[in-house]
C-alpha cells in the first residue's frame, strides 16, 4: 500500500488502524447495530482498500448484512449523479442502483415473513 502512488496513505492508514485493529472505539458500537446493512465498496478503491470494507463487515453484528464489491473504484457519487467522464458509463450506474435496489427488495421479502 505504501508504494502505491494513488493511495492517499494517510488516510488510508489511519482508516485501516480504526475499522482493522478497531482502536477506535466507535468500531465496536457500529458493530452492535441491529438493522439490516450493506456494504458497496470498488474493488479498484485506493483511497480506501476494499479489505477495509470486509474486515468490518466481518466483525459487523447486524443479522441481516451483506456486502458487494463493485468493479469500479472509489466513485459513487459519479456513479449516483452520474458524470460524464468516459470512465463512468450508464451501464456502470445502472449496476450500482440496481444493487441497492435488489438489496431493499430483499431486505423488504425477509420482513414480510
Amino acid at each position: 500500500m505504501v508504494q502505491d502512488k494513488e493511495v492517499n496513505f494517510q488516510y488510508a492508514f489511519s482508516y485501516l488502524m480504526d475499522v482493522i485493529a478497531q482502536r477506535n472505539s466507535k468500531v465496536a458500537e457500529l458493530s452492535d447495530i441491529d438493522v439490516p446493512v450493506l456494504t458497496l465498496h470498488g474493488k479498484d478503491d485506493r483511497n480506501v482498500y476494499p479489505a477495509v470494507s470486509q474486515e468490518f463487515f466481518k466483525v459487523l453484528h447486524a443479522k441481516n448484512k451483506e456486502i458487494k464489491i463493485l468493479d469500479c473504484g472509489h466513485w459513487f457519487y459519479d456513479a449516483i449523479f452520474y458524470s460524464q467522464a468516459a470512465e463512468y458509463s450508464e451501464d456502470d450506474r445502472g449496476k450500482f442502483v440496481s444493487s441497492i435496489v435488489e438489496w431493499l427488495d430483499s431486505v423488504e421479502r425477509k420482513l414480510e415473513t
